[in-house]
């Protein structure tokens, strides 16, 4: 009856859930060297603390104890900003600790890389692929991932993102799009295209919209139909 195929699909759906590989979280520090407008971590972000040496141990060891998987598990390094210089030496530790025992990704605002590159490199056989954030051309980007009002963050992100592809590390650019990013998403498409990013087998692309389900009070997010509309927009006449 129902009740059974319920109870079927619940067991199911928990053995599928098990069979896949656990995914860790670890920020080594709130603090962060941006301002965006749609930040969800509030005023944590400017007073904020580095994990220390013995924090950092003591979560690899929570994380081999909660790893019940067979499959080789997934560890996330994010912030706040967790390539600033005061956070390097923590996010070695937690490297060193990684090694080749966990899938490993960096999500990072990517205003810091040059600065990191030699601790990245170090470290490349211990990192998956490095994740960072641009959110289109240059004016639609500094208008909400800025340092301040009046200052942006484009060319520090665009320098680091080349930095990463330099160094050989896999990169990821993740795009957020607003109602000002998609009305000029085929400008970033052609933008990435003439930096070669698009034709680099080391670079990937994954874009979102910011819709107003996690963004409330900004008025250029895309509510759930605007969203729907837009994908189909862009699948439509951007088939490559």
């Amino acid at each position: 009856d129902e009740k059974d195929l319920f109870q079927l699909f619940r067991s199911r759906n928990l053995e599928l859930i098990r069979e896949q590989p656990f995914s860790f979280w670890l920020c080594p520090t709130f603090a962060c060297n941006l301002r965006c407008t749609y930040c969800f971590e509030g005023e944590s972000k400017s007073e904020s603390g580095v994990m220390t040496t013995k924090m950092i141990r003591a979560a690899f060891t929570a994380m081999h104890a909660l790893n019940t998987a067979k499959k080789k598990p997934t560890l996330n390094i994010y912030g706040g900003e967790p390539l600033m210089a005061s956070t390097l030496g923590a996010v070695s530790v937690i490297l060193e600790h990684a090694g080749r025992e966990y899938t490993v990704n960096i999500i990072t605002n990517g205003t810091q890389i040059p600065c990191a590159i030699p601790m990245l490199k170090h470290h490349r056989d211990a990192i998956h692929r490095v994740q960072v954030t641009i959110d289109g051309v240059e004016d639609v980007h500094d208008a909400v991932r800025r340092y301040s009002p009046d200052v942006g963050s484009f060319d520090q992100v665009v320098a680091g993102v080349d930095a990463l592809l330099e160094a050989g590390l896999k990169t990821q650019i993740r795009t957020n799009l607003d109602r000002n990013g998609f009305e000029h998403f085929p400008e970033f498409v052609a933008f990435t295209k003439n930096k070669g990013w698009l034709d680099n087998s080391l670079a990937s692309f994954y874009f979102t919209m910011t819709n107003d389900r996690h963004c409330a009070g900004l008025t250029d997010c895309l509510d759930e139909v605007e969203t729907a509309a837009a994908i189909i927009n862009i699948r439509e006449n951007m088939p490559d």
